[in-house]
């Protein structure tokens, strides 16, 4: 659920199967924060009509359905505001074209929902109900289920987020249903972050996911350097985060933190807060954290015996240890940090204070980690590894974070892991994506071309899944749930799916295995790079 755009709730599904009494069910609930707009009004005020009937009205409707199959969406457009967490119920969509152009809608969180009940309940509630049109001679079931308008009834449940058999679901467990759909769920406030790490070897797609669960946060925390890079979907292009969190777009109301821990190199974050449009005054930065200098990247170049994205960081980090009997925050100092340097002046802060004032507001705190899990200094293959230790209590240990402020630890696994190309160490049953086009049924260019490094644009080695590595870092992490991304890797169709049950048997049969080894919920599904691919199966 995105909290900062307006909640568009579509109903759908059959007469009498309980549309209008879910939306007055809902009303009661959220009043004024819920709008009902009613399919009949949308019709009449396009149509130009007064006080039509029934018939009147799916002619008209079947008029503009044929006339430009979109114009549902288009009229949603005039009637809904830009208000954040305002929900717009639309009672209902009778047309999969109809659905579909209000899904691709980027400024609005879309969820859909379809009712159902049997034949033989449908007509009993038919025939029990006052008809709103007592004056039309064919108001019967038999003239509702035959019209134009009703075809699409099947196809509308299969694109639905969650389809509910009113026969078997009582009002009120409709409502709870069709609630936590739209992200309104009982949620502790006992601690108040949640981290995300990666639980291979880094690229893990750690950057969809937290994007994905940002607009539910307060402020935004990062730590690691800029040799790691998140890729977010977004529209012209991909978005690339190398300081920023992954989440600083679609969460813009969000604050943002890079922790004492972080490496910065401070003319490359300027130059992302300037390219993603960020609002400086979000921005606050640890005046402990690293700063790299020019002379660290060619130094790391020369150094680098194994694969490296050779950014400097991880030079800066080891000078911030060894330097200390020479620091000085003069300009001729080996290592300054960031409050040594002027650019930076305006987003000087003690993370410390900020970090304690969101948690005395009670205020959420979503921490991203870099890298993966196996590339740590001190438990990945040694040397094949990074500048720093990359485990949650790692993170949390840059950041400033306390163990007992943790509520959730969210540890991402990619479907295939991967290495950076080059000499970059073992990995087990290595593969190529020849291979995997094969199996999944992907294009063979598009999964080339995603198969590149973020930060150096360098082609990827990649392998089969690695389920002794996936227990032990789900162990060394403490997680308490999954994140599965690339599941269209394991087949093209995954990359429609919307709901759980619209996976593949051996994606789901994957799923269990996971949740079976490891004894945690897979909560959260990426079926492919796309703004709606997450699948969230969270309870809290």
């Amino acid at each position: 659920m995105n909290n900062n755009c307006p909640i568009v709730l579509l109903l759908s599904g059959k007469i009498c199967s309980g549309k209008t009494t879910l939306a007055a069910g809902l009303k009661a609930k959220y009043g004024d924060r819920l709008e009902i707009l009613k399919s009949s009004q949308l019709i009449a005020a396009e149509a130009e009509l007064k006080n039509p009937t029934r018939s009147e009205l799916q002619n008209a409707g079947n008029g503009l359905d044929k006339g430009n199959p979109e114009w549902v969406c288009d009229a949603l457009k005039k009637l809904v505001s830009p208000q954040p967490d305002k929900i717009f119920l639309v009672d209902a969509i009778r047309k999969k074209k109809q659905l579909a152009s209000i899904k691709s809608v980027q400024d609005w969180d879309v969820w859909s929902v379809y009712l159902d009940a049997s034949p033989a309940t449908l007509e009993v509630r038919f025939n029990e109900r006052p008809s709103p049109y007592p004056d039309d001679k064919k108001d019967t079931l038999e003239s509702h289920s035959t019209d134009a308008s009703e075809t699409d009834n099947e196809e509308i449940r299969d694109l639905s987020d969650i389809s509910i058999d009113t026969e078997r679901c009582s009002e009120e467990d409709a409502i709870l249903r069709v609630s936590a759909l739209i992200g309104d769920r009982a949620r502790t406030k006992n601690q108040y972050v949640d981290v995300v790490v990666g639980g291979q070897y880094g690229s893990e797609g750690k950057g969809n996911i937290a994007a994905f669960l940002a607009p539910e946060y307060d402020l935004l925390v990062r730590v690691g350097g800029p040799n790691a890079g998140h890729s977010v979907y977004a529209e012209p292009s991909t978005q690339k985060f190398h300081h920023l969190p992954s989440g600083s777009s679609t969460a813009p109301n969000a604050g943002i933190l890079l922790g004492a821990g972080s490496v910065i190199n401070p003319t490359k974050l300027l130059s992302e807060i300037e390219e993603n449009g960020i609002d400086r005054k979000r921005v606050k930065i640890d005046g402990q954290a690293a700063i790299i200098s020019p002379n660290f990247i060619t130094e790391e170049d020369q150094l680098a015996p194994i694969a490296s994205t050779q950014q400097g960081v991880g030079i800066a980090t080891a000078k911030k240890i060894t330097d200390r009997g020479n620091y000085s925050s003069s300009a001729s100092a080996a290592i300054k940090l960031a409050k040594d340097t002027p650019e930076l002046k305006a987003f000087l802060c003690d993370g410390f204070l900020t970090l304690s004032e969101h948690m005395k507001a009670g205020n959420k705190i979503l921490l991203e980690g870099t890298q993966g899990s196996s590339l740590s200094l001190h438990h990945g293959d040694y040397p094949f590894v990074t500048f720093r230790d990359t485990l949650a209590s790692a993170c949390l240990s840059e950041a400033g974070i306390s163990p007992r402020n943790v509520n959730k630890i969210i540890v991402v696994f990619r479907t295939y892991p991967i290495r950076v190309g080059g000499t970059s160490g073992p990995m087990n049953n290595e593969i190529c994506i020849e291979e995997i086009a094969k199996r999944s049924g992907l294009d063979l260019e598009q999964i080339r071309q995603t198969e590149v490094t973020t930060t150096t644009g360098r082609e990827r080695r990649i392998a089969e899944f690695d389920w002794s590595q996936f227990e032990k870092s789900i162990i060394q992490n403490g997680a308490t749930d999954i994140a599965l991304t690339f599941a269209d890797y394991l087949s093209n169709e995954n990359a429609q799916a919307f709901r759980i049950g619209e996976l593949s048997k051996e994606t789901l049969h994957f799923i269990e295995e996971l949740e079976a080894i490891s004894g945690k919920r897979v909560t959260l599904v990426s079926t492919c790079f796309d703004f709606r691919n997450v699948i969230d199966r969270r309870n809290w």
